[in-house]
């Protein structure tokens, strides 16, 4: 029987890859790296099931009680399965939990393979002298060197991380974001470089700025371990690494990982206040100055601040009662885990459930936010989730654990007398404390690199409590009666023999081997020797039971697994095929090689379908694809009836979708819009169905309302209609200056409802005059794009009452008096401010085109591109031809391009399906909007006015 070494050592090969390339967190979703990823986890579970099977070597347990939360974690993910609503999901998740759990117990029993155990002929002395040598760096290990190898490997891993995370941030984010602010400004716009838009966090190499906290946080106190542990070069370099490790979890802007790095530099600073010589003053300066370095990050970090900002207010205004309006994210996913875990409270909805749950137990009072998520961003929610009290409990179990092992460690005093073993002990709990801390935070055991190393860590610390957690006991005494108190007291002969070589080993930072000489300590005689106690193994019994057990586990499971990854390699093959098929259609203009190719697609995924049919990604995209290119066809040269065949065939992948998960509002979306757009000839039923349902899941979203508003139009329902469109333009007030709408028959009565919702909801804010200026301002932004429905005058006397800049100097510019806005117009400062300077200047086309397209860069925060300048001509030359400032402003756009078509985008399709193969998909109607109010007035609508609405709506129902 191998001893699966090399299975080990591919493994670790699998984790490096996976913690180094780039786009990892989404790399793994995507094939072949999925099936990549699950070999090196194959590798560590037929690695730990060799060692249960090799009869000749002992297997060995964790020990101080360490396996009994890996039994019941393991329990717990079974009966997951078993009462899961979504059953295969639960399964593919647990198979992963499983084989990370089966490679705690490979990498310990790697470990603790060169532990003596059995050689009871050797001295004290003799055992204390044997040495390890390693590659540089050189560090000495009391028994096992492989842990410090381990460590090293870790070390060396972490430093190429930071390394390569540093080195694309800089090269692929600073340095060009610099560029564009130096552009930005030299076309007259303020920019600097701020967090708070995430493309500029750091989230090189894993995909995410939380993933590389969490990692950092993982890797930087075993840095500093390593630093402490050596002299010369090494120390040099692992210094280096702590601080470069610094710099770049600065540039993550993560909170959670800003707040862990707070937790762990207190607690460093309390143990050394505890166990440290050092004098009182210097670590009193060092904490200063830590405390310095923290509250330095807060002021120069823009995001940093408003978040410390807004938790100060929102904690201030929930202890005042006067809630809060504007939710934060983590609080929505929160409230939506609490639930899930409620409906299945003792072993949870089943490892994975989450993206298939969320939006049915979403709140109402979310609004639009946090409406779609493949985490619930925190692993306490996310367990309690997932699995339940079940899971919360074992938790418990394992942290309680962990904590009695480390105070154990404290008592035993060959712990004591090994600085190295406590340095290590020390960082690898620093590790721990840093990641529980951003735990809270964040959910992350999905990433390869954060499993893998916390994988590393709790096998280093079980070797440890192993190795020094356990009293020794005489060499010719009986281990089943000796207390560990007993254990622990050696004769004056064994004290002296200890001293010997403690003296040796009092400065771990030595790597020079050590060699007693027989004239430096008397050799003991075998009533003095003393021998470790044996480490926990598995015995002959239970091994001859759990070993075929585990076989059988292990193959039922790859057969099981088989088909799933021969559906992800059919499907991953499809999407080339996609692609080759719209290059034809939309490139080349050759319907025939196009059609073809298409053909081949829609096969593969069909047989990833049948072969995975528990999964709805397959099934979404052929829906969604097909049903694109279908209603496109006419342009791209396909025959009438192969895209009516399209058509219908999409509207059946949609259905099956949902089938396969009928907790997700993108599949009856796309089925009303398919619907809609074929009227109704692929299926006869009321496309309404389709959106109720999607508004049960999503209430809020933009344009399900609109599309429920044009099904009962279809269905010759105008009253129905009229108030589903009007709560798209309550809710969605920006879409009140779709161009579409505007010129629609039905529009006045649409405007008419909306007033009435404003109305009510502003006669119940009268004492609330913070939330009544928010919705009066939006309502007044209504009023002014639809003034050809309105008094003038009263529409200038709602601007000035506003009393916000620059909203109200819209009303000196409706009322063309320059005289007011002289300041406006000779030093303009925000986009709109611009806009009015671009009025009341000369007209000179290229003065008014520079001051536009100066709006439009304020307004974007970036450069016009080549279309957009079209545009801004556009604009400009709209200006020079009107009579007012509002009719420029709000003048119809048909016909002109102003008026821009999109469609509904669906950014992390792939991450919610947890695939990354095919394309991210869009709503199939398209939509329009108007230039002009997308790009300069849309923040003014606020979402902080539609979540007051909600509010309010949702207080009156609870009512």
């Amino acid at each position: 029987m191998g001893s699966g070494k090399l299975l080990g050592l591919l493994g670790a090969l699998i984790y490096f890859v996976f913690t180094l390339l780039p786009n990892a967190s989404t790399e793994a979703y995507r094939w072949p790296w999925v099936m990549i990823a699950q070999v090196g986890l194959l590798c560590m579970a037929i690695a730990a099931l060799l060692g249960l099977w090799r009869k000749q070597s002992p297997f060995y347990w964790l020990g101080h009680h360490l396996d009994w939360p890996i039994t019941l974690l393991f329990i717990n993910l079974c009966l997951g399965v078993i009462f899961a609503p979504f059953r295969s999901q639960a399964l593919w998740q647990s198979l992963i939990a499983f084989g990370c759990l089966a490679a705690i117990y490979a990498v310990n029993n790697y470990l603790s393979q060169d532990v003596i155990t059995s050689d009871q002929t050797k001295s004290v002395k003799e055992r204390w002298s044997e040495t390890i040598t390693i590659a540089a760096p050189k560090l000495r290990a009391k028994y096992s060197p492989k842990l410090i190898n381990l460590l090293t490997f870790q070390g060396i891993l972490s430093l190429v991380f930071i390394v390569e995370s540093l080195a694309n941030w800089l090269v692929t984010v600073l340095f060009p974001k610099l560029g564009e602010i130096q552009q930005l400004r030299q076309a007259g716009v303020k920019a600097s470089f701020d967090f708070f838009d995430l493309a500029n966090r750091n989230a090189a190499p894993l995909g995410h700025q939380n993933y590389v906290a969490g990692f950092l946080l993982l890797s930087m106190p075993i840095l500093v371990g390593l630093a402490i542990a050596q002299k010369g070069i090494w120390r040099k370099v692992w210094a280096a690494g702590v601080v470069l490790g610094l710099v770049d979890l600065y540039t993550t802007s993560s909170r959670g990982g800003i707040l862990a790095l707070t937790v762990v530099g207190s607690a460093a600073l309390l143990l050394l206040l505890w166990r440290s010589q050092i004098k009182r003053l210097w670590l009193g300066l060092g904490g200063l100055g830590f405390i310095t370095a923290i509250a330095l990050t807060f002021v120069f970090n823009q995001r940093l601040r408003y978040s410390l900002s807004f938790s100060i207010a929102s904690l201030g205004n929930w202890l005042s009662g006067s809630g809060i309006d504007n939710p934060g994210f983590r609080a929505i996913t929160t409230y939506t885990g609490w639930q899930i875990g409620l409906h299945h409270w003792l072993v949870g909805a089943g490892a994975g459930a989450t993206p298939m749950l969320y939006q049915k137990f979403r709140p109402v009072w979310a609004a639009r936010m946090a409406e779609m998520i493949a985490q619930l961003h925190s692993t306490p929610v996310q367990i309690w989730a997932e699995l339940g009290l079940w899971g919360i409990v074992t938790s418990f179990l394992a942290i309680i654990l962990l904590l009695a092992l480390l105070i154990r460690l404290h008592r035993q005093p060959k712990w004591q007398a090994d600085r190295q073993a406590q340095v290590f002990t020390y960082c690898l709990y620093g590790s721990l404390l840093g990641y529980g801390t951003i735990a809270i935070t964040d959910y992350q055991l999905d990433i390869f690199a954060i499993s893998g190393s916390l994988i590393l860590i709790l096998a280093c610390i079980a070797h440890l409590g192993q190795v020094y957690g356990y009293g020794e006991l005489p060499a010719n005494g009986s281990s089943e009666n000796l207390e560990p108190d007993q254990s622990n007291e050696p004769n004056d002969q064994d004290e002296q023999n200890e001293s010997t070589v403690n003296e040796d080993l009092a400065d771990p930072i030595e790597v020079s081997t050590i060699t007693p000489t027989p004239d430096q300590s008397p050799q003991p005689s075998s009533e003095q020797i003393l021998r470790p106690r044996l480490l926990p193994q598995l015995g002959d019994r239970p091994r001859n039971l759990v070993a075929p057990a585990a076989t059988v586990f292990l193959l039922a499971g790859l057969v099981w697994l088989t088909p799933v990854h021969m559906a992800w390699q059919s499907s991953s093959v499809g999407f080339i095929f996609l692609d080759n098929a719209r290059y034809y259609l939309e490139e080349e203009q050759d319907p025939t090689a196009g059609l073809e190719n298409l053909d081949r697609f829609a096969k593969s995924l069909e047989r990833a379908h049948n072969l995975a049919p528990w999964e709805p990604y397959y099934a979404y995209q052929l829906g969604w694809n097909l049903g694109d290119l279908g209603i496109r066809a006419a342009g791209l040269g396909i025959p009438p009836d192969v895209a009516q065949q399209m058509q219908t065939n999409a509207y059946g992948w949609f259905k099956s979708g949902i089938e396969a998960d009928p907790n997700q509002e993108f599949g009856y979306t796309n089925a009303g819009w398919l619907q809609l757009i074929t009227q109704s000839e692929i299926d006869r039923t009321n496309p309404a169905d389709k959106f109720e349902r999607a508004l049960e899941l999503l209430p809020i979203r933009r344009s399900l309302n609109f599309g429920l508003g044009l099904s009962w139009l279809q269905q010759q329902r105008p009253e129905e209609a009229i108030a589903a469109i009007a709560q798209e333009c309550l809710y969605n007030p920006i879409f009140i200056t779709n161009p579409g709408l505007q010129a629609a028959p039905f529009f006045p009565q649409v405007l008419s409802e909306v007033d009435r919702h404003y109305d009510e909801a502003l006669a119940k804010l009268t004492d609330h005059p913070a939330k009544y200026r928010t919705v009066k301002l939006v309502q007044t932004l209504i009023h002014f794009w639809t003034a050809a429905n309105r008094d003038r005058q009263q529409l200038l006397t709602d601007l000035r009452e506003l009393e916000h800049q620059p909203i109200s100097l819209l009303a000196d510019a409706i009322a063309n008096q320059p005289q007011n806005l002289t300041s406006t117009i000779e030093n303009p400062q925000t986009a709109i401010e611009m806009l009015i300077a671009a009025w009341f200047t000369d007209s000179d086309p290229a003065t008014r085109g520079a001051l536009i397209t100066r709006a439009w860069a304020t307004a974007q925060k970036r450069l016009p591109s080549e279309f957009e300048q079209v545009q801004i001509a556009a604009i400009v030359e709209r200006m020079n031809r009107s009579n007012s400032f509002l009719a420029w402003l709000t003048d119809p756009v048909i016909g002109t391009p102003l008026l821009r078509e999109y469609r509904t985008a669906r950014p992390g399709f792939g991450i919610l399906a947890r695939h990354e193969d095919g394309p991210d998909p869009t709503d199939l109607l398209p939509l329009q909007d108007n230039a002009i109010a997308s790009v300069f007035f849309e923040p003014y609508f606020l979402d902080r006015a539609t979540q007051i609405l909600i509010n309010l709506n949702f207080q009156s129902s609870a009512q």
